[in-house]
């Protein structure tokens, strides 16, 4: 038995079997089971079945004939069930050796939901007031894609808050393109008047007076009515995209912080390879700023050598340091 298949195999005296089936049916599909016999030379009649795991009751049921005993596959059409578990039994007579027949069962499990949901962002990391820019892509088991609408498509703040939603969205070919602005300053929420009643899980259509904007999408409020004007950071941290389609949920994380690009850059560059007897190894070291000029400053070196356990000894191995003024030049 493997990962992927469930494989049987018998000998007995000269003749043998190799039956070769997927430990996990696919509801709704067609699978391919795949039987071979040797030292068989009567032509064998073959029937597979998908069972109940406490009863007899066949949930899917094929046969055929192979001639000459060599081997075959067969097709096995896998109904839609409710069962997650089932027995796999294979049959197999021949016409002239009454002595010699194949009874097998084995457990197997029946997957239901065979899509699979990409959600992919323009970049892990944005500062506050940019543009998230994302994408969903749903592909079954076969890297088919799955064209019809999404149902639900929303982001959920740090604070668990969710703050833009699209309700039945339309794919082409497959894939749907989003965007979401993110505000500049903190979220403000403030005296609230004739819209306090608003209660969390009731939907408002976005306003632009509100910091966060998304086009064609339904915004949430959660909030208390008070009379005191309060701040929340709602930007700030870890940001989930969370797609529901046909019932499953799947979500992709991305941050919201304030960075700043580096002032210079640092590579380096190591020799292709190393001789053992090298007397000496040569490295490139560079670095930059962001504007392109050369860095003047003091270099540290450190070299340790990398030695597989297979060859490692209980001494430690020779550490090299280095260090020096150096002005790199472009």
């Amino acid at each position: 038995m493997t990962d992927r298949n469930v494989t049987q195999c018998f000998v007995s005296f000269s003749r043998g079997f190799i039956f070769t089936a997927p430990k996990r049916l696919l509801a709704d599909s067609v699978e391919s089971v795949c039987l071979s016999l040797h030292n068989v030379t009567e032509p064998a009649h073959v029937k597979v079945s998908v069972l109940h795991v406490d009863s007899d009751e066949k949930i899917a049921f094929t046969e055929h004939t192979i001639p000459q005993g060599v081997g075959s596959c067969l097709e096995l059409v896998v109904p839609p069930t409710l069962h997650t578990r089932a027995r796999l039994h294979l049959q197999v007579r021949f016409d002239h050796l009454a002595d010699y027949v194949i009874n097998s069962v084995k457990e197997v499990h029946i997957q239901h939901d065979s899509q699979v949901t990409f959600i992919q962002t323009d970049k892990p990391v944005y500062k506050p007031g940019q543009e998230v820019l994302f994408r969903v892509l749903t592909v079954r088991q076969d890297l088919t894609p799955v064209t019809e609408q999404i149902s639900k498509v929303w982001i959920e703040s740090p604070s668990e808050v969710r703050l833009a939603q699209w309700l039945n969205t339309s794919t082409e070919l497959g894939l749907a393109q989003f965007s979401f602005q993110l505000s500049h300053e903190p979220m403000q929420v403030g005296e609230v008047g004739d819209a306090g009643n608003a209660r969390k899980g009731t939907q408002y259509p976005y306003s632009p007076p509100y910091p966060f904007s998304c086009s064609k999408s339904l915004l949430l409020y959660d909030m208390e009515v008070t009379e005191s004007t309060r701040v929340v950071e709602l930007f700030q941290g870890v940001w989930k995209i969370k797609v529901d389609r046909r019932g499953s949920t799947q979500s992709r994380s991305f941050e919201v912080r304030e960075y700043v690009l580096p002032r210079f850059q640092v590579s380096v560059v190591p020799p292709d390879y190393v001789l053992a007897d090298a007397q000496n190894l040569t490295w490139t070291v560079c670095a930059k700023y962001s504007y392109g000029q050369p860095v003047k400053g003091e270099l540290h070196i450190k070299a340790v050598p990398q030695t597989p356990t297979w060859r490692q000894r209980k001494t430690k191995p020779l550490e090299i340091h280095y260090m020096a003024e150096v002005l790199f030049i472009r």
